[in-house]
């Protein structure tokens, strides 16, 4: 099975990273050493997913921890792996830790929450001791896969950000004391032609940044359609560009009413012809924000799924797209990425049959590769390779 096991493996990796305005010399990469493993197993494992730990201090003692999800939430010594408290059960039986652990101090007092969020729609929040501060149950019976913390109004205290597979209100913010917090949320919904389409979020379907350096965040969602969805803090839906045309009221379209296609040229007519015109699925793609040419001014970038359309649906290749914060496919100088990458010959999937293999999940980390100052966007593809762009989209 492709997922992560609750026997976790800490390694230290004993390799030298180099920092500068210059091209990096390469580096000599040496092998892991084991430090321990089978962190928080007794005679058996729990089975892990996809969820990553979260490494830390919780209690100011000078030793590190190391806080875990499978079923359970375990909190271990990062000196050996032993549990430095008994594991934490979920709160209702099988539901399963799909995102990363989160820790933050929330409440700005100087003390790490931990977060987590479970199969059976419940979000929780501990304290830096691993008591229980609270515990949510927005979608009972649905995933939730999406998780992520922010400081939405700029206030000094963070919100907690969930979505959910359901197909409907699928994503919810939390103020750090539990509360939900008011406006416009829990969203989306209703599907319509005005309001936009969303559909279920089934990997990270969630980032959140000040786009526009007004002092309140925006919230991107992709999710299982070929539409993303962005939230204003408030809830309320951004507005596109207005090349994308209006509603019957005159008004801009929201970002969830216009499609994204392969060819830019579709996305300005509004659907595609099945067959010759392929759009991407965004239901694995985790978004990211960042400056890739640090020119000030942020992009959202995100790994979708290219398929065609026509009955029976089937996945091509996978593909970065870069938009503004507006909508409208990012260029900027030398790089002009309204036209996304051509694929090879081999960028199909290898196998998609979830008996053989899990989801391949292209989360995509942007950094620095070479030391140029301009970001490559890095991923990894269900064709069974790691891609790294750089932005004149060449790899």
């Amino acid at each position: 099975m492709n997922s992560w096991i609750t026997s976790i493996l800490i390694i230290f990796i004993l390799a030298a990273i180099g920092f500068g305005t210059q091209p990096l010399e390469p580096q000599m990469i040496y092998t892991p050493i084991l430090k321990w493993q089978n962190g928080g197993c007794t005679s058996w494992c729990e089975t892990g997913w996809y969820s990553s730990p979260g490494v830390a201090d919780l209690d100011k003692d000078g030793n590190i921890e190391v806080i875990a999800g499978a079923y359970s939430l375990f909190i271990l010594n990062g000196n050996n792996g032993t549990l430095k408290q008994a594991a934490i059960a979920p709160p209702t039986s099988g539901s399963r830790i799909w995102p990363d652990i989160v820790l933050a101090d929330l409440e700005n007092d100087g003390d790490l929450e931990i977060v987590s969020a479970y199969g059976g729609g419940t979000v929780r929040v501990f304290d830096h001791l691993g008591s229980l501060l609270w515990s949510r149950q927005p979608t009972p019976g649905y995933e939730l896969r999406s998780l992520g913390v922010y400081d939405l109004d700029s206030n000094g205290d963070l919100e907690i950000l969930i979505a959910s597979t359901r197909s409907y209100d699928q994503w919810w913010v939390y103020e750090h004391d539990g509360n939900a917090r008011v406006g416009n949320w829990p969203q989306h919904s209703p599907d319509d032609n005005i309001n936009g389409w969303t559909a279920g979020a089934y990997n990270q379907n969630l980032t959140a940044a000040d786009l526009t350096n007004d002092g309140f965040a925006e919230i991107i969602g992709p999710n299982d359609t070929h539409y993303i969805a962005a939230f204003h803090a408030d809830g309320s839906q951004v507005r596109a560009n207005p090349i994308y045309g209006h509603n019957p009221d005159g008004s801009e379209k929201f970002w969830s009413r216009v499609g994204v296609h392969v060819d830019h040229a579709v996305d300005l007519i509004g659907y595609a012809q099945c067959g010759s015109q392929h759009r991407p699925n965004f239901a694995n793609s985790a978004p990211v924000i960042n400056d890739l040419n640090n020119d000030g001014i942020m992009e959202i970038i995100t790994v979708g799924n290219v398929y065609n359309c026509e009955d029976p649906y089937t996945d091509l290749y996978e593909m970065p797209f870069i938009l503004n914060s507006d909508r409208t496919r990012w260029a900027a100088g030398p790089y002009d990425w309204t036209s996304i990458p051509l694929p090879d010959d081999r960028s199909a999937p290898l196998s998609e049959n979830w008996e053989v293999i899990e989801n391949s999940l292209p989360n995509p980390v942007i950094a620095d590769l070479d030391g140029d100052e301009i970001k490559e966007i890095i991923y990894a593809s269900y064709d069974g390779r790691v891609h790294a762009y750089w932005l004149d989209k060449t790899e």
